[in-house]
């Protein structure tokens, strides 16, 4: 009886311990495009988990259609979010995988095309 209930105890414990973890992952965000030329990735965001000292941090990745990373950047603004501004260099003609990720994670005004 003993082992039994160290045993559900356990299972309460690594059970209450994964749903905050999974609560607080990264919300990821994806959308693929197709051209050529300087791609802009424009918007606003709010992000993080102030409360638990988590900052508002999002990055945005961009993957060529053989899912290889071209162009990476990350957005650190404190407790909150703000506007986010990125810009490839001149990319080839194909299509890319825009990915927009971090915790809690909320996009407005988002625009993403070539210039």
């Amino acid at each position: 009886m003993r082992k039994r209930t160290l045993v559900f105890f356990l299972l309460c414990v690594a059970l209450f311990t994964a749903i905050p973890l999974s609560i607080a992952s990264a919300a990821p965000f994806s959308t693929q495009i197709t051209g050529q030329g300087e791609l802009v990735v424009t918007g606003s965001y709010s992000a993080g988990i102030p409360n638990q000292g988590v900052p508002a941090e999002m990055d945005v990745n961009v993957y060529n259609q053989n899912g290889q990373l071209v162009y990476s950047t990350t957005f650190l603004n404190g407790y909150g979010g703000g506007s986010f501004y990125a810009n490839t260099a001149n990319l080839p003609s194909g299509t890319y995988t825009v990915s927009l990720l971090g915790p809690r994670l909320i996009v407005s005004n988002l625009q993403i095309y070539f210039k």
